[in-house]
């Protein structure tokens, strides 16, 4: 996963620790995100999978094995129905 900038990384750090999640989960390529993740939420557990489990196509099947997809579906990112397989 990669972010535009050091502004979108620093909102995400914001959001996350205003939510203050138990365990974040981080593609294996997000070393940098993850070492900014330990020091400012130091209790959360990060889980780091293979980019692999964050697949647009994958997360759609997910879905729809669950009957969970509806014509909202159509209008959600691959990226974002990725991480649907991801858990």
């Amino acid at each position: 996963m990669r972010f535009a900038s050091a502004d979108s990384t620093a909102r995400l750090l914001d959001a996350l620790v205003r939510l203050a999640p138990r365990e974040v989960l981080l593609p294996e390529e997000s070393a940098e995100l993850g070492e900014a993740l330990r020091a400012n939420l130091p209790s959360a557990v990060l889980t780091v999978l293979p980019a692999g489990r964050y697949d647009g196509e994958a997360g759609e099947a997910w879905l729809r094995e669950k009957g969970a997809v509806s014509a909202a579906v159509a209008d959600v990112s691959r990226p974002t129905l990725g991480r649907c397989s991801a858990t």
